[in-house]
């Protein structure tokens, strides 16, 4: 990852120690570990006296964006399920559009309550907000061609309204025959 002025490389026994978070290009930091890979104790602070021997700390990364397609576009996946409130996908990344949502990708995001998605995704991956439980409402965009399996499967607080847009809008575009795949998209969400 990237850092700069500001960021710790040593701990004095005696003072806190701030730590700050890094960035990487196409990952999301996902925080400090005690043992490689994310394992171990997660580590948000360093206090003044809690280490008295020396102590390494591991960057945990989360893969955010995948380029596909034969490098024309993005596949986006949150990483880490620590997404809360309205999410907006981006449009472009590095310059390129986002194209797909990720296998997966978002599921188990239990503090999402809204989704936005722009124009230009075109796919929708497998369980891609399964298990979104907080999710009240979602903007899918006309350029949808293909849906995953389960894709909003035990999204519990979908509104039956925001459901039932949903419903008619996607119902449009597969008699368009534009969708390529919809088996059991939307399983469980709301009692339905």
């Amino acid at each position: 990852g990237i850092h700069g002025a500001g960021y710790p490389t040593t701990h004095t026994y005696g003072m806190a120690t701030a730590l700050v978070s890094p960035t990487k290009a196409d990952y999301t930091f996902a925080g400090w570990f005690t043992n490689r890979y994310g394992s171990g104790n997660a580590i948000t602070s360093l206090s003044a006296t809690g280490y008295t021997a020396n102590i390494t700390l591991y960057a945990k990364w989360q893969k955010t964006f995948y380029l596909v397609n034969d490098g024309t576009g993005y596949e986006i996946s949150e990483g880490a399920a620590t997404l809360t409130g309205a999410i907006v996908i981006p449009s472009t990344y590095n310059g390129l559009p986002v194209i797909s949502i990720k296998n997966h990708g978002f599921s188990f995001c239990t503090g999402i309550t809204s989704i936005t998605i722009p124009s230009g995704v075109l796919n929708i991956g497998d369980f891609a907000f399964s298990n979104c439980s907080k999710l009240t409402s979602i903007v899918i965009p006309s350029s949808i061609i293909s849906l995953g399996n389960y894709c909003f499967n035990e999204c519990t607080s979908l509104a039956s309204q925001a459901l039932s847009a949903l419903v008619i809008q996607l119902s449009a575009v597969r008699q368009s025959g534009t969708i390529r795949q919809t088996t059991a998209w939307c399983m469980r969400t709301n009692g339905q």
